[in-house]
């Protein structure tokens, strides 16, 4: 199966300057790893137009890694409902 993903808006409030980068690219490691789970392959082939994550609290000390690995956690989330 083939997952395609496109993020068109990705808004993060209170993220210190220079974060945004290692936050994306921390998401979408998390992402691929997600995505390539067991429990994404037993979902049928489907065209999701529009998720709405709403908002994720995060810890105001994680580092870039940990909320994207939190950003990811929640948009896998959503794609399994």
């Amino acid at each position: 199966m083939n997952i395609e993903l496109h993020i068109d808006t990705l808004v993060l409030r209170g993220i210190g300057r220079g974060q945004e980068q290692a936050i994306r690219a921390a998401m979408e490691r998390e992402l691929t790893v997600l995505l390539a789970s067991d429990a994404t392959a037993a979902l049928r082939p489907a065209n999701l137009h529009q998720l709405v994550v709403g908002s994720v609290q995060v810890n105001p000390r994680a580092d870039a890694a940990a909320i994207g690995a939190q950003l990811a956690g929640s948009i896998y989330r959503g794609i399994l409902r």
